[in-house]
């Protein structure tokens, strides 16, 4: 009876599943360093609570529901 992988197929296809793996990760390595690892310019960063606070569409207070003006 015939195996259903020789042990050479075997070798060949681990072969190239590994390769294609590294291949995979070099890509999306490269993705990363072009696109996501440091802002284009230094003028465009955001500081981390303005963009809290557009996330979560708070102002970081917590609301009451009363108002601070007074009306006469």
């Amino acid at each position: 009876m015939k195996r259903w992988l020789d042990r050479s197929e075997g070798a060949v296809l681990w072969r190239d599943i590994l390769l294609v793996l590294l291949v995979k990760c070099v890509v999306l390595y490269g993705l990363w360093l072009m696109f996501f690892s440091r802002p284009l310019a230094h003028h465009m960063q955001v500081p981390q609570d303005q963009v809290g606070q557009h996330l979560t569409g708070s102002t970081g207070h917590e609301v009451t529901g009363e108002t601070h003006a007074t009306h006469p």
